[in-house]
């Protein structure tokens, strides 16, 4: 039976719930929703993806699969081309181009969110080394609890791992004040729990944490050797996973990294999406340079910043890339010049 045109976009469905049971729940909801048919015609099939990462991962691992059950979805007698495009990203969605009336938000209201107003989207110093990162805390602040969740950040500059967080939580918490959201950390969760014991509170603690509609907590590996503490962040995760809350977790390294943690604890960290930041590349100390340069009003040739950015160890984190400028800026001063030279 040959399928008219207009047909092969209600067959996507099909294709979609084919993939679905040939994978399983996670993986579909974490490399698949939101895949959207735009044509196909000519033997060529052109999809729509909701971020780079994504269409990179689907073309690495996922593009025979999809093929196969399109071919067979809409009885094909000839081999296809899939293509990826991204979808683009709303101006507002990152705080560009039309302004809209922002809702008032109390002090305080932020203040119980444990988040950075400071931290977002817009600030974040963007690099080949934490680009993956980056479009998958896009991702999941579109849709918060339908992909990549739990959403495992690790590695990298301590300060690129909370900007992340933050812009994420920042991002949903503004789009929806009334959202019961809190970004702590490990440390601060495990103080938390001893106090509510102590104090004969823990019944407290527990709603406050189990209730939430959105919780990222930071530097999990604090919590190494600390059983009862793990457990209690295990009955935690749990009941908020399965009611679709989303969880961000930050580390200073991979899941499998994490010794004297659960199994079942790192094992609930691999059901969703691992994103690695590296060291600062070049192109990164170039930029971080820049927006420290321009942040203290000193005005370097694009020569003098490329120079301090080659220079500097490939290993060196964001605050001391800073720190260089900052004690250039304080030599110029001291003495005088108008002029930096080599």
């Amino acid at each position: 039976m040959k399928i008219n045109i207009s047909q092969y976009e209600k067959k996507w469905e099909d294709v979609l719930q084919a993939v679905k049971r040939k994978t399983n729940s996670q993986i579909y909801f974490t490399w698949f929703f939101g895949v959207k048919y735009i044509y196909f015609r000519n033997n060529e099939l052109l999809l729509e993806v909701p971020n780079t990462f994504i269409k990179i991962w689907l073309k690495k691992n996922y593009y025979n699969l999809i093929k196969n059950i399109v071919i067979e979805q809409f009885e094909l007698e000839e081999d296809i081309l899939i293509k990826f495009n991204t979808m683009p990203v709303p101006e507002h969605s990152l705080g560009k181009g039309k302004k809209e009336k922002k809702k008032y938000i109390s002090p305080k209201r932020y203040q119980e969110t444990g988040l950075n107003p400071e931290y977002t989207f817009d600030s974040f110093i963007l690099g080949d080394n934490n680009r993956s990162a980056y479009e998958a805390s896009l991702a999941v602040a579109f849709s918060p609890g339908k992909c990549y969740n739990p959403l495992f950040i690790y590695g990298g500059e301590y300060r690129d791992r909370e900007h992340l967080i933050h812009a994420i939580g920042n991002y949903v918490f503004l789009k929806n004040p009334n959202i019961d959201i809190a970004c702590t950390s490990a440390k601060i969760f495990y103080y938390e729990l001893i106090n509510s014991i102590r104090n004969d509170k823990y019944q407290v603690f527990k709603e406050k944490y189990r209730n939430l509609d959105f919780l990222i907590l930071s530097d999990i590996q604090f919590l190494a050797f600390k059983e009862k503490e793990q457990e209690e962040f295990f009955h935690t995760f749990n009941p908020l996973h399965k009611s679709g809350k989303q969880i961000i977790i930050t580390s200073s390294c991979h899941p499998e990294g994490l010794i004297y943690f659960e199994t079942r604890l790192i094992s609930r960290f691999k059901e969703g999406l691992i994103v690695n930041i590296q060291e600062p590349d070049f192109e990164a100390r170039v930029a971080i340079l820049q927006k420290k340069a321009a942040e203290i009003q000193l005005k370097l040739s694009y020569e003098i910043i490329y120079y301090i950015a080659y220079i500097i160890p490939t290993n060196t984190d964001i605050s001391k890339i800073e720190e260089v400028i900052t004690k250039l800026n304080t030599h110029i001063n001291l003495n005088n010049q108008k002029e930096v030279d080599f």
